[in-house]
């Protein structure tokens, strides 16, 4: 693959989401990133994500921030929507009032084993919520930095005068040590073992502008449904640029339910879309199976495969923001959902366009 632009990123772990933040933006001054860089790594950009725009705010429930990304280019990867997001360098600010930050590139570490250690702490947070008594936000928060180590964080050792206003109360720490060195420990022993799997959250570097902090994004597998149950049958495949891989199905609805087949990470099966013409509805059902969720989906139904929304231009790149059904996101992810969509008469006995798009995501390490 080409190498359209490189990041440059300390990395001697992995961060597992998307983390542009600036911790505590109003106590701690803004530095160069790149004079404390001691080792690079070189990625490629993300096809599309190469002129991101992207707004910070706080969440402190789920995550310590959201991040809103918009101006994506259709990629396999990732799209325009909203994610949770950690906070990378503890003591390098971001604005996170809702300040739009412009020209943002994004990487995806996906499969990389450098970035182990940190990809398997997204993964797993959830089971850590579950397993460990009092683990919240601010534990796998704290993890990260000290998974991290860029700058260092020493959790027994540091100043408490130094870290953000959220991380303390007073003179004590707002979140439990004891916790996250159990988590860290954890971390250390199980994180080079961790393989990539269908489903399994990755990171997705965001560089920004000079003089603000750079992070990780959490990304998961794009589907597409097909005609055929074949990983490698890409019929009625968008004529889409390289690294793209979108499909649609063509279907004459009948009272008699049709099944077609989402593959994830373009040869992962994941699951059924189901159609059928229900009076004067027609009904389309996203299945999901084996335990895999989906975050987000996009639907278009179209009588003529112009109808479908595409990018401008000679390659027809699905624009899924502009379809018009779905939902983004799912909050809590979902293993189906079907959608009613009143019957055009126009439809009558006529072949039909059906362009499903989901995301997989949110399957724990652990069950």
């Amino acid at each position: 693959m080409k190498t359209s632009s490189v990041l440059k990123f300390f990395l001697p772990l992995l961060i597992v989401v998307f983390a542009f933040t600036s911790c505590d933006m109003e106590e701690n001054p803004v530095k160069s990133f790149g004079e404390a860089v001691e080792k690079v790594h070189i990625l490629d950009v993300i096809p599309g994500a190469d002129n991101v725009i992207a707004k910070v705010t706080k969440n402190a429930n789920d995550s310590y921030f959201n991040f809103v990304l918009r101006n994506i280019a259709p990629n396999a990867i990732i799209n325009d929507g909203m994610f949770n997001g950690w906070c990378v360098v503890w003591d390098t600010p971001i604005q996170t009032g809702g300040t739009e930050y412009g020209g943002v590139k994004l990487y995806s570490t996906k499969g990389d084993p450098r970035y182990n250690h940190l990809n398997y702490l997204l993964n797993v947070q959830e089971h850590y919520k579950k397993t460990i008594e009092g683990t919240t936000w601010k534990e796998i928060q704290v993890a990260i930095w000290v998974t991290f180590d860029f700058p260092k964080f020493d959790i027994n050792n540091i100043d408490i005068n130094n870290i953000p206003r959220d991380f303390r109360e007073g003179d004590q720490f707002a979140f439990n040590k004891d916790i996250v060195n159990e988590i860290v420990a954890d971390v250390k022993k199980n994180s080079p073992r961790f393989e990539h799997q269908p489903g399994y959250k990755f990171g997705i570097l965001a560089e920004t502008e000079k003089g603000v902090q750079n992070g990780l994004i959490e990304g998961c597998e794009t589907m597409w449904a097909r005609m055929n149950n074949d990983p490698d049958d890409f019929t009625h495949e968008f004529n889409v640029d390289e690294g793209n891989w979108a499909t649609y199905v063509k279907h004459t609805p009948t009272p008699v339910v049709t099944t077609f087949y989402f593959f994830a990470d373009q040869t992962i099966f994941v699951g059924y879309l189901r159609v059928w013409r229900e009076n004067n509805d027609l009904k389309i059902k996203y299945e999901l199976v084996n335990g895999f969720l989906m975050t987000e989906s996009h639907l278009h139904v179209a009588l003529d495969f112009d109808d479908i929304p595409t990018s401008p231009g000679p390659k027809d790149n699905p624009q899924i923001g502009l379809f018009t059904y779905g939902q983004d996101p799912y909050d809590p992810p979902v293993s189906e959902d079907t959608f009613t969509i009143p019957w055009d008469t126009d439809w009558d006995n006529k072949e039909l366009f059906i362009a499903a798009h989901g995301v997989v995501c949110d399957i724990e390490v652990f069950d």
